[in-house]
């Protein structure tokens, strides 16, 4: 990741001092509330605090057919003799 090649770069004091000037933008930028414009960072930077805290959510993938082509699945039991 391009943030962890950035960071080794850097020596250890340095690089928690980097990672805490990031923290407070996001916090600051965050704490200002929303403007309800398309690209606001304040929506971009609560994600990113939510995402750093609660971990990203899980994505949901959902497969579906039409009326005319709806999906079929088969489950399919086989019984494999293992060689002597």
């Amino acid at each position: 990741m391009a943030i962890d090649r950035a960071l080794e770069k850097k020596s250890r004091v340095e690089q928690i001092e980097a990672l805490d000037v990031i923290a407070e933008k996001v916090v600051e930028t965050a704490s200002k509330g929303p403007s309800y414009d398309k690209g606001d960072p304040w929506l971009a930077a609560v994600h990113e605090l939510a995402d750093r805290l609660d971990g990203k959510p899980a994505q949901q993938i959902q497969l579906q057919g039409d009326e005319d082509h709806p999906l079929v699945s088969k489950i399919v039991r086989e019984v494999i003799v293992p060689p002597k």
